[in-house]
């Protein structure tokens, strides 16, 4: 529907520039540079959740975030680099298709969106109609492996876009939604239409639940345990294999201390049994001292 367009596009000869378009496309760049690397990332979200952040795994993390805990661990430039990539692969592919011919309209329109009585905002990537039908279009960037995942099973595994792009649909009272994904390692496009699910809104309404009703004393519990990470007894620590741990804002609040090693170039998650012992519950301590 879209990635066809796009590329009968770049494949075409007798290109014409559309200033129009481009200056959309320069001022969301600076918009961009903004966002990834002049704001402060510890800005101040208490009262806050986001339409993109309701479907999270981890309600805790929201609870930090709504309860204004600011967070000692800082982002590396690496890490930002890449997610400034990812930024401006969705806003080159959102370019292309309006270059291609297609009527993306309302392109990073807010919309207000009421959950469990709780107000908060998103901003829509798109919409798209085919004839009559109306799409609501969401862009995601992802690496080789998550794009041939999507490819074969769409975002079944990242809950927080479904639910993102399901609740700009029960806001616009539209049934399909269109997710348009760039291969940030290949350049490949692809894309998948989905159906409004009602479950992915009742996942939103879940989280805001939790959240509403926690405390900075009494916060959700973690969607992970030491079991659930990869133990390491040479080095005597649990290597944080898990994404929404590894990207977490608040990992050092939530797990008393994560060291970021770098090996082979990479960094490493990683929380030390001797670190680890001054923050755990007893529960915890248990478990960390049965590896040594």
């Amino acid at each position: 529907m879209i990635v066809d367009r796009v590329y009968d596009y770049i494949n075409s000869t007798g290109k014409e520039v559309d200033k129009e378009i481009l200056e959309e496309a320069r001022e969301r760049f600076g918009y961009t540079v903004k966002r990834q690397f002049m704001e402060d990332d510890n800005w101040n979200r208490e009262g806050k959740i986001y339409a993109s952040q309701m479907g999270k795994k981890c309600p805790r993390q929201l609870s930090y975030k709504y309860h204004g805990v600011e967070y000692e661990s800082e982002m590396s430039p690496r890490t930002k680099v890449k997610f400034f990539l990812g930024d401006l692969s969705e806003l080159g592919a959102l370019a292309l298709g309006k270059l291609a011919g297609l009527d993306l309209g309302l392109s990073q329109s807010k919309l207000n969106i009421e959950v469990e009585g709780f107000k908060t905002h998103g901003y829509i990537d798109g919409l798209l109609y085919d004839g009559d039908e109306p799409y609501i279009v969401e862009a995601k960037s992802t690496g080789r492996y998550s794009f041939q995942s999507f490819e074969k099973k769409g975002f079944k595994d990242r809950p927080h876009y479904m639910t993102q792009i399901n609740l700009y649909m029960r806001n616009l009272g539209i049934n399909k939604g269109i997710f348009l994904v760039v291969n940030t390692d290949t350049g490949h496009l692809g894309e998948r239409i989905v159906q409004y699910n009602q479950k992915y809104v009742d996942m939103a309404k879940n989280n805001v639940n939790k959240v509403l009703n926690s405390s900075v004393d009494d916060l959700p519990d973690r969607v992970y345990t030491l079991d659930d990470f990869k133990w390491m007894p040479r080095n005597k620590c649990y290597e944080i294999d898990k994404f929404s741990c590894q990207y977490c804002d608040y990992n050092n609040e939530c797990w008393g201390g994560i060291t970021v090693d770098t090996v082979s170039g990479k960094p490493k998650h990683r929380l030390y049994i001797d670190d680890y012992e001054d923050f755990a519950d007893d529960v915890q301590k248990q478990v960390a001292a049965d590896r040594i």
